[in-house]
C-alpha cells in the first residue's frame, strides 16, 4: 500500500497517494478513539420527562424535550445521507474514469458502492421511522445497519475478487457484462432483504449491552474488510495499479475502525460510539472519492504530457520532413541533371559514332575485298566495334529515360505475327553464322494485341539475341501462345529457350540489374554490356506485364515474357496529322461582327463545336484551308469586300468548293443575289438559336444520304430512326454481319454506324471483310460499345471514328463523321497545295516514289538539295554520300541559317537534323511548312536513337521522310530519290 514513505511530490506518471492526504485519512481515524479516551461524549443526551410530567411542564419545556429527543434521530440522518451522497459521487465518478481510461475496476467498484448506498438509505429510513415496518423500529434500526454494512462488505469482496479472477481470462468488454450480471444478482437480493425486514416481526436483538462484544452481527463486516485490507485488494492492485486501488485499501482504516466501535462500543442508539461509527463511514466513502479524484487528475497529467510528447513529436517530424523534402529536391535536381547529361552526352557520343560507322560503311563500299584486305579487316572492325559502343549509348539512354519516368508508351493495335516473323528474319543470320537451329513454334499467328510494337520487337530482339549470343551448339526456340487465363487475364506468353551455357545459382540474384553479367560470361570476352536484361524486364513492366526465367547451368535458359493483350485505348497515342485532333462540328467566320465565336459556341454549348472568325481576308482562305470547317459563316455587306466576288473565290478553291456557305445581312437585294451566286443559307443576322443550329447541322451533313446502322439495341433503334428521319435520312438497320454484307454489295451507305460491344454481331469478321474490300474500306465508318467497357475499341484507319457512348445521339453520330471528312480533307490539302506549287512552278511532277533501280539520270537537271546539319562529321560523310550520288547540295551548320539559305535558293528537298544548336529541326520543319515556296518541298530528317512515337511527332510538324543514324548511304539515297522529282521523259 501506498502510504507513509512515499514522497510528497506528486508525479504525473506514478500512482500514488500523497503522504500528507494518508497522514490526514489515518489522523481522523483515530480521532474518535482519542477524542472518547479523552473523556468527550460524541453521542446525543436524550433526558426527555415522563410522559406523566409532561402536560405539567410549560410549552417551552414541552419543546425543548421534543428537540432533545429528535436530535439524535436528525444528526444520525445527516451523517447517513453524507456517506450516501459520497457513495453516488464516487460511483457516477467511477464510471466517468472509465469512459476516460477504459479501465473496468473504476465501474465495479463504483456498482458496489451503488449497491452499499442503497442499503445505507434503507437504515436511514428505518431509523427516521419513514418506513411503515411490522417491527419494532428500535430492534431494527441496529439491525438494518449490521446488514447494510455486512451487505456493504460481501458486494465489494465479491465484485473485487471477480476483478482479480477474471483478469487475463477475458476481455474488458465481457468482463464487465459478468460484472454488471453479479451487480443485477445483488440489487435482487438486497432488495428481498429490504422486503423480508419490512414485512416480519422476526428481528433478532442485535445489541448487548453487558457484553464483551455489544453488537456480534457487526464482527461479519469487520471480518471481511480485515481480510480484504490484508489480503484481496494488496492483490487487486498489483493486477489494476493505480491511485484509486490505493484508495480502496486506504479505506479499509476508516472501515475496520467504523465495525471497532460498533462491536465493542455501541451499546444503544445515538451514543458516542453509535455517531463515531457513522462519521468514519462517511469518511469510507470518501477515501475512495479521493483517490478518484486524484486518479483524474494524474491521467489529465498524462494526457497532457502525451500531447506535449505528440507536439514535439510532430514539430520533429515537420523538420524532418522539411530535410527530407530539401534532400528530395536535391535528389530531383540530381537526377535532372543526370538525365540531363545523359541525353547530352549521348548525343555528343553519338555524334562521332554515327560518324565513324558512317564513314566506315562508305569506304567497306569503296575498298571492296579484293582491293586491301587488311584495309577491310580493319574497317570492318571500326564498323563491328563503333555499332557495339552505339548499343551501349541506346541502352543507357533507354534506362535514363525509363528511370526520369520519361519513356513513353504508345500502344497500337498490331498483328503479332507480323513481329515475330520481323524478329525472326533479324535474329536468323547470327544463329545461322553459328550453326544454330532457329526455329518459331507459335500457336498466335492470327492474334492482335494491343501494345507498343517498337518496344515488344526490343525486347524480344533482346532475349533472342542473348541466347544466340551464350548458345555455342544445339538450338534457340522462341514459342508464341496465348494464355487465357493468369494474373493477367488474357495474355501472350512468349518463350526464348536455349540449349546455351546457363546460369549459375549464384548469379540468378544479379541478372536483372545494371551491367548484371555473370562472372563466366565476363571471363569468357563473350560482349555484352549487361543492360539488355534488364531494360526488357523494365520495359515489361511498363507494359503491363513481367519476365522470369528458369536457367540450369551447363543445360540451358528459358525466358518467359507474358504481355496482356489488351491495353487500356485511351492510353492509345494517336498521330495528330494537321488537324484530326479537332473533333466535332467547325465552323469559320469571315466578318468584323464583335461576340461571333462567343454567339456560335454558345449554341453549341452541349457540343463542343469549335469556332474560327477572322477579319483578313487573305488569312481567312489559309485558316480554311488548313482548318478544314464544316460550315462557311461570311458577311455580306463586309466594306471594300464584294460578296459575290467572295463567293467565286471560295468556289475556285478546291478544297472550299464543298463546303455549304451562309451569308449574314439584313439586306434583301444581297440577299437573293448571294443566293442565287451559290450560298446555301442566308441568315439577316447571326442569332443564337435552335432554329439556325437544326439548319447548320442539316447542311453539315447533307453528304450523307443514307446510313447503315449494323447491331443497335432495339430501343437504340428506335431513338435513331427519329432522329435520323428529322434530317431526312432514312436508315437501314440490320442485326447480323451477314445481313450487313449482304446489304453493302447492293448498296454502299455514305455512313456506316457499327456497335461494337453487341456480342450477336461478329464485328471482327465484319471489320475484316469492311477493310478487304475496295469500295467498303472507304465508307466512313462510326463505331461505339454498346456494352460499355466490356469491349475496347482502337482506330484502325484514317475513316473509322469511336463515339465514346453506350447509345450515341445522330448529333453524336454526325461529330464523328465530320472529323472523318475533314482528316480526308487534311490529305487531299496537301495533294492541292503541292498541285498549286508545281503550277506555279510549271513543273510536272509525278507523286509516285521511284521503283528501285532507277538511275540518277532519272533526276531532274535543276534539282538541289540543302543540308541541315551541325555535326561537322556527319557533314561531310553526307557530302560524301550526295557528290557520289551527283546531287547539287548545300550544306549549313544551323536553323537560322537554313532558314536565311532557303530564301536564296529555291532548293527541291531538305535533309534536315533534328538536334540543331538554336534551333529545334521540328521548329524549322513548322517554320518552311508556313512559307509559300516550302509548303510542299520534301523534307528528310536525319536523326538517331528515334523511337516510333518520335517519328510520328516529326511528320506531324510536316517531314516527309525519317533517316537514321549512322546514316547509312543506300537508305538516305532511296530516301532522296523516292521524293525528288524524276527528269522529263526523252521524246
Amino acid at each position: 500500500m501506498s502510504t507513509a514513505g512515499q514522497s510528497n511530490s506528486l508525479s504525473p506518471l506514478v500512482p500514488v497517494i500523497p503522504r500528507a492526504v494518508t497522514l490526514a485519512i489515518v489522523a481522523l481515524t483515530l480521532a474518535p478513539f482519542l477524542a472518547m479516551a479523552l473523556g468527550m461524549n460524541l453521542g446525543v443526551q436524550m433526558n426527555l420527562s415522563s410522559l406523566e410530567q409532561l402536560p405539567l411542564l410549560s410549552a417551552q419545556d414541552r419543546l425543548n424535550n421534543l428537540h432533545l429527543v429528535m436530535a439524535g434521530p436528525q444528526f444520525h440522518t445527516l451523517l447517513e445521507w453524507s456517506a450516501i451522497i459520497a457513495a453516488v459521487l464516487t460511483a457516477l465518478l467511477a464510471f466517468s474514469q472509465y469512459n476516460l481510461s477504459t479501465n473496468i475496476a473504476a465501474p465495479v467498484i463504483g456498482l458496489s458502492l451503488l449497491c452499499a448506498a442503497s442499503m445505507d438509505v434503507f437504515h436511514s429510513m428505518v431509523s427516521s421511522r419513514l418506513l411503515d415496518t411490522v417491527a419494532d423500529s428500535s430492534v431494527l434500526a441496529p439491525f438494518s445497519w449490521a446488514a447494510a454494512r455486512t451487505f456493504n462488505a460481501m458486494i465489494l469482496l465479491l465484485g473485487v475478487s471477480s476483478l482479480i479472477f477474471l483478469k487475463g481470462r477475458t476481455n474488458d468488454e465481457n468482463a464487465l457484462s459478468i460484472l454488471l450480471g453479479i451487480a443485477g444478482a445483488f440489487v435482487i437480493l438486497g432488495y428481498l432483504v429490504v422486503q423480508w425486514c419490512i414485512s416480519t416481526d422476526q428481528i433478532p436483538h442485535t445489541i448487548y449491552p453487558d457484553d464483551l462484544i455489544k453488537r456480534p452481527l457487526d464482527t461479519i463486516p469487520l471480518v471481511i474488510y480485515i481480510f480484504c485490507g490484508a489480503f484481496v485488494f494488496p492483490r487487486f492492485r498489483k493486477l489494476y495499479p493505480s491511485v484509486f486501488a490505493d484508495a480502496l485499501i486506504l479505506s479499509m482504516l476508516p472501515a475496520v475502525a467504523v465495525e471497532m466501535h460498533m462491536v465493542l462500543g455501541s451499546s444503544t442508539l445515538f451514543d458516542g460510539h453509535f455517531f463515531a461509527a457513522h462519521l468514519l463511514k462517511v469518511l469510507t466513502y470518501v477515501v475512495p472519492f479521493i483517490g478518484l479524484l486524484l486518479d483524474y487528475y494524474i491521467t489529465y497529467q498524462k494526457d497532457r504530457l502525451k500531447t506535449a510528447q505528440l507536439h514535439q513529436t510532430y514539430r520533429e517530424l515537420e523538420e524532418r520532413t522539411l530535410q527530407l523534402t530539401r534532400t528530395n529536391k536535391g535528389l530531383e535536381r540530381s537526377n535532372r541533371y543526370k538525365s540531363e547529361f545523359l541525353a547530352s552526352m549521348s548525343h555528343e557520343l553519338r555524334t562521332p559514332l554515327n560518324s565513324i560507322i558512317g564513314f566506315s560503311r562508305v569506304l567497306l563500299k569503296e575498298l571492296g575485298e579484293e582491293k586491301a584486305k587488311r584495309g577491310v579487316r580493319a574497317v570492318e572492325a571500326i564498323t563491328r566495334n563503333g555499332t557495339h559502343l552505339q548499343g551501349l549509348m541506346n541502352n543507357i539512354l533507354d534506362l535514363s529515360k525509363m528511370d526520369a519516368g520519361r519513356m513513353s508508351i504508345h500502344a497500337e493495335l498490331f498483328s503479332l505475327g507480323d513481329v515475330v516473323q520481323d524478329v525472326m528474319s533479324e535474329l536468323l543470320p547470327a544463329a545461322e553464322a553459328k550453326s544454330l537451329d532457329f526455329t518459331l513454334v507459335s500457336y498466335a499467328r492470327n492474334l492482335s494485341i494491343t501494345s507498343d510494337k517498337t518496344k515488344l520487337r526490343q525486347m524480344l530482339l533482346n532475349l533472342g539475341s542473348n541466347a544466340i549470343k551464350y548458345t555455342h551448339s544445339g538450338s534457340v526456340t522462341l514459342f508464341v501462345e496465348q494464355q487465357k487465363s493468369g494474373p493477367l487475364g488474357k495474355s501472350v506468353k512468349f518463350v526464348v529457350k536455349d540449349t546455351g551455357i546457363g546460369i549459375a545459382e549464384t548469379e540468378k540474384n544479379h541478372l536483372f540489374t545494371e551491367f548484371g553479367r555473370a562472372e563466366e560470361v565476363q571471363k569468357s570476352g563473350i560482349e555484352g554490356t549487361g543492360l539488355g536484361l534488364m531494360i526488357t524486364a523494365k520495359l515489361a513492366s511498363l507494359l503491363g506485364g513481367y519476365i522470369e526465367f528458369e536457367s540450369t547451368y551447363g543445360v540451358g535458359s528459358e525466358f518467359r515474357l507474358f504481355l496482356p493483350i489488351g491495353a487500356d485505348v485511351s492510353e492509345v497515342n494517336l498521330v495528330s496529322e494537321g488537324h484530326w485532333d479537332r473533333k466535332g462540328f467547325a465552323i469559320a467566320y469571315f466578318g468584323d461582327s464583335e461576340g461571333v465565336e462567343t454567339e456560335l459556341e454558345k449554341l453549341f454549348i452541349d457540343e463542343g463545336v469549335w469556332v474560327c472568325a477572322e477579319k483578313r481576308l487573305k488569312v481567312f482562305f489559309e485558316r480554311c484551308e488548313e482548318l478544314m470547317p464544316d460550315v462557311i459563316f461570311f458577311e455580306c455587306d463586309r466594306g471594300g469586300i464584294d460578296p459575290l466576288q467572295l463567293l467565286r473565290s471560295m468556289y475556285e478553291r478546291n478544297l472550299l468548293a464543298d463546303i455549304p456557305k451562309v451569308g449574314v445581312c439584313g439586306n434583301k437585294v444581297l440577299e437573293k443575289q448571294v443566293l442565287m451566286e451559290g450560298a446555301d443559307l442566308f441568315q439577316k443576322k447571326l442569332d443564337a438559336t435552335p432554329v439556325l443550329k437544326e439548319k447548320l447541322y442539316r447542311l453539315g451533313s447533307r453528304d450523307i444520304s443514307s446510313v447503315l446502322v449494323v447491331g443497335a439495341s432495339p430501343s437504340h433503334i428506335a431513338q435513331l430512326h427519329n432522329e435520323f428521319s428529322g434530317f431526312g435520312i432514312e436508315p437501314e438497320f440490320v442485326d447480323s454481319t451477314a445481313l450487313a454484307l449482304e446489304q453493302l454489295s447492293n448498296l454502299i451507305p455514305d455512313l456506316l454506324v457499327i456497335n461494337l460491344g453487341n456480342l450477336a454481331v461478329e464485328t471482327t469478321r465484319l471489320m475484316v471483310s469492311l477493310n478487304n474490300d475496295e469500295q467498303s474500306r472507304r465508307i466512313p465508318q462510326v463505331l461505339y460499345n454498346g456494352a460499355g467497357n466490356q469491349r475496347k475499341i482502337v482506330f484502325s484507319s484514317e475513316v473509322q471514328e469511336e463515339v465514346r457512348a453506350i447509345t450515341p445521339s445522330v448529333i453524336e453520330i454526325f461529330a464523328a463523321a465530320f472529323t472523318m471528312r475533314r482528316r480526308v480533307k487534311t490529305s487531299l490539302m496537301r495533294i492541292e497545295a503541292l498541285n498549286r506549287s508545281l503550277k506555279q512552278n510549271e513543273k510536272q511532277v509525278m507523286l509516285e516514289p521511284l521503283i528501285e533501280g532507277v538511275g540518277d539520270s532519272d533526276v531532274a537537271d535543276d534539282v538541289r538539295i540543302l543540308v541541315v546539319e551541325d555535326s561537322p562529321d556527319s557533314s561531310e560523310l553526307i557530302d560524301w554520300i550526295l557528290v557520289d550520288s551527283n546531287f547539287k547540295h548545300d550544306c549549313v551548320t544551323s536553323g537560322r541559317a537554313a532558314l536565311t539559305k532557303v530564301l536564296q535558293i529555291n532548293y527541291s528537298l531538305i535533309l534536315l537534323d533534328i538536334h540543331l544548336p538554336d534551333l529545334d529541326g521540328k521548329e524549322v520543319a513548322r517554320r518552311l511548312r508556313a512559307t509559300k515556296r516550302y509548303k510542299a518541298t520534301p523534307i528528310v530528317a536525319i536523326t538517331a536513337g528515334i523511337t516510333q512515337g518520335e517519328i510520328s511527332e516529326l511528320l506531324s510538324c510536316g517531314i516527309d521522310d525519317v533517316v537514321t543514324k549512322p546514316v547509312d548511304q543506300e537508305a538516305l539515297v532511296t530516301a532522296i530519290k523516292t521524293h525528288l522529282p524524276r527528269a522529263p521523259a526523252l521524246s
